[in-house]
């Protein structure tokens, strides 16, 4: 009787800790102020932190291909598929976008991440970065928006640590 409990015993571990384990996803933990937004429903395997309710209300729109991700006034990205080009970016940048903008100077010069500050009629900061997420590559830029003031030095640097929070959804 004890040679067949063993062997029963432990297939019964197993399949509950197979069954227990197998469908759960990894918990990712927002830190203060900032929540998890789960971006799988758009079809992009990857989560990251974005404020909370308390400094606006957050939006995901998919436009072309791409998603534009806003909470108030303060914090708006856009994310899109693709390899994106650094060089070419920064060489866009110090021409002053066409000569609308002055460069100023560079906050983060990272191989992958870049943010500055220009101006037009006053102080402005922008953020490109390559983010690559399993074998996808995806550029992730601020969004501009002509609607709303350009973005300060601190909101930039929650669109920054949004960047930075970038993690790929996968099953534990």
């Amino acid at each position: 009787m004890k040679n067949i409990l063993v062997p029963v015993a432990a297939i019964f571990l197993a399949i509950i800790c197979f069954t227990s384990c197998g469908n759960k996803t990894e918990e990712v933990t927002a830190p203060a102020g900032m929540q998890v937004l789960d971006l799988t429903k758009y079809g992009k395997p990857f989560t990251l932190f974005v404020p909370d309710s308390s400094k606006g209300v957050l939006t995901v729109t998919e436009k072309n291909y791409m998603l534009e991700i806003a909470s108030g006034k303060s914090f708006g990205l856009v994310i899109e598929e693709g390899d994106g080009n650094m060089e070419q970016k920064r060489a866009d940048i110090k021409d002053g976008d066409g000569g609308v903008s002055k460069f100023k100077n560079y906050i983060t010069d990272e191989p992958n991440m870049i943010v500055w500050e220009s101006e037009i009629t006053k102080p402005e900061f922008h953020l490109y970065a390559i983010v690559t997420v399993g074998t996808a590559k995806y550029i992730v830029q601020d969004l501009n928006s002509t609607e709303n003031e350009p973005y300060t030095s601190n909101d930039i640097k929650a669109i920054m640590e949004a960047v930075k929070s970038i993690k790929e959804k996968v099953k534990a």
